[in-house]
């Protein structure tokens, strides 16, 4: 850009133009020493900045220069500091989810140990807040282009509309309020219960879970976790997650409805004898009952008696219309992904139903049919998929790693190829085509013409001469390579699968067209394969000459 400036019809100062170059030097230079402020530029670490948008790294140096030149007060979404500030919040946050509950049902004004509790929702508050003013100077990525916003005012006025009010309520540590004012003053009978229902407005945390999922699906995205392994972790998380919320909730149900010097005689936890144990003991004995409603194993109750007091009977209703519900999602999902992990596997089974009723609709014999279940069995290890089309949806690179992973061994051996370039033998792979192949099938018959050249990947041949075994090939062996170079060339022997065979075959059209244009390679290709085709000649002579001597004797 500022050299076509210098270029241009347009008169330009020289000076200007040099200014205008040393300014971007400048910047690279700031950049580069200012450690402090790369923090919140936009990342260069890729599983940071992963965000489909910068795509490349020159995409992500022009958005660090425009940052640095008219945004450098702003923290950008994929910066370095942003990345482990979300994962340290999503922490805090997955833990206040964790911790909130306990404190609301469990813990009241006049248990000694409250007090650390409230100095926990204090410092909770405080990296809440800190978050907030952080909300304020970080950009976010509009959704109606690619572009990320990072202009402060227009990142106020859409946090402002969006979860400025919910993070505030959600930061505010209603109960350490609570608790410096019941210490202050002397409050009424109903203390209790207004504890209890101003801790309730902590719950407000919960809308805080969208960044929570937010963040772990950068995570996941980051490292590339596999599909299913989060699948299976997030239905655990959510389970063992509404199991809790369900232990402290009948626990906090009771406990507002039977305050202290008023305890009714038919409460479940008045007949399991509860007011008077630890807080752990407490919470085992609602998670028991909660589990019971979750697997509709019964009410959870003493002895098995159902709830007796109104309020337990409402709370034990709502515990199994909720439990009941995530335990059928468990039982689908865990279906769901057991049928995902074997997905190839079960798709081999359905090919061969189609396959066998196939086969019965037209009568195909008995052996006949076992041979085609046994092809298909070996050529699919009973994992069916689509080659064609998993190579066909990658590009021209990636799909002729793939093939030479797997092929280069064996092209690379073929005396023919040796002195090839790597880009004939790109091209060779290329129109390689899988084969397999039964225990005495024919592979090429003596006397026919020769239309393809194959390459052995796995297994043993037979070659034979007047029904005669010549020799016998195996794994990284080749043969036919002769019909690729020689016109209307008969086959001078007959090629028997020994057992079971994988192959690549490569046909005579298609070898062609890989050195069209290039007359003189193809050239220097037919004359090592007549050499090649004159020594099977004698071999096959030699034996064929052997033979009728013994015949003699």
């Amino acid at each position: 850009m500022y050299t076509e400036s210098c270029v241009h019809p347009t008169p330009c100062k020289k000076s200007s133009c040099s200014t205008t170059s040393n300014r971007k030097s400048d910047f690279d230079v700031k950049m580069g020493s200012s450690r402090f402020q790369n923090l919140f530029l936009i990342s260069l670490n890729s599983r940071v900045n992963g965000s489909g948008i910068m795509r490349n790294v020159m995409a992500v140096q022009r958005e660090r220069r425009r940052q640095w030149v008219a945004f450098p007060a702003t923290i950008h979404p994929y910066s370095n500091f942003r990345w482990y500030w979300d994962i340290f919040i999503t922490i805090i946050l997955l833990l206040a989810l964790v911790a909130n509950p306990i404190q609301i049902a469990f813990y009241s004004t006049n248990e000694e140990d409250n007090l650390g509790v409230v100095i926990a929702s204090l410092i909770a508050a405080i990296i809440f807040f800190l978050d907030i003013s952080f909300n304020f100077r970080t950009g976010f990525e509009d959704q109606h282009s690619d572009l990320v916003i990072l202009d402060r005012s227009e990142i106020a006025r859409t946090y402002l509309r969006s979860w400025f009010l919910i993070d505030v309520f959600s930061s505010i540590p209603f109960d350490a309020i609570y608790y410096i004012i019941s210490n202050a003053t002397v409050l009424g009978t109903h203390h209790h219960f207004y504890y209890k229902v101003i801790r309730l407005l902590g719950l407000l945390k919960v809308f805080r879970l969208f960044r929570v999922i937010q963040c772990l699906q950068r995570i996941e995205k980051a490292f590339q976790i596999p599909e299913l392994r989060i699948r299976l972790i997030n239905l655990l998380v959510m389970i063992f997650t509404i199991l809790h919320w369900l232990a402290c909730w009948h626990w906090l149900v009771a406990d507002l409805c039977n305050p202290p010097g008023y305890r009714k005689e038919f409460s479940w936890i008045t007949r399991t004898k509860l007011w008077d144990k630890p807080n752990w003991i407490r919470y085992i004995n609602a998670a028991l009952r909660a589990l019971s409603n979750m697997g509709c194993l019964g009410y959870g109750g003493f002895a098995g008696e159902a709830p007796a007091e109104p309020e337990d009977i409402i709370a034990t209703l709502i515990s199994i219309m909720i439990g009941a519900t995530c335990f059928a999602l468990y039982i689908g999902t865990m279906g769901s992904i057991v049928q995902s992990v074997n997905a190839s596997e079960k798709k081999f089974g359905e090919v061969m139903l189609e396959v066998n009723e196939y086969m019965k609709f037209r009568n195909i014999p008995k052996n006949v049919q076992h041979r085609v279940k046994t092809y298909y069995e070996q050529r699919y290890r009973r994992n069916y998929f689509d080659e064609g089309m998993i190579l066909g949806s990658v590009s021209d690179v990636l799909r002729n790693e793939m093939q030479m992973h797997n092929c280069h061994h064996l092209v690379e051996k073929v005396s023919l190829f040796k002195s090839l370039p790597m880009s004939f033998l790109t091209r060779i792979v290329a129109n390689l085509k899988f084969e397999v192949y039964l225990p005495n099938d024919v592979i090429i018959e003596a006397g026919n013409e020769g239309q393809a050249m194959y390459f052995i990947q796995e297994g043993e041949v037979n070659i034979l001469s007047n029904d005669q075994h010549v020799s016998t090939l195996s794994s990284g062996d080749y043969f036919g390579e002769v019909a690729l170079v020689s016109d209307n060339c008969k086959t001078t022997a007959t090629v028997v699968a020994k057992d079971y065979c994988d192959m690549y075959r490569l046909e005579r059209s298609d070898f062609f067209a890989v050195f069209e244009g290039h007359s003189e390679v193809l050239a220097q290709i037919k004359k090592v394969a007549q050499r090649r085709n004159e020594d099977t000649q004698r071999k096959t002579s030699t034996v064929t000459k052997s033979c009728l001597e013994l015949v003699i004797e």
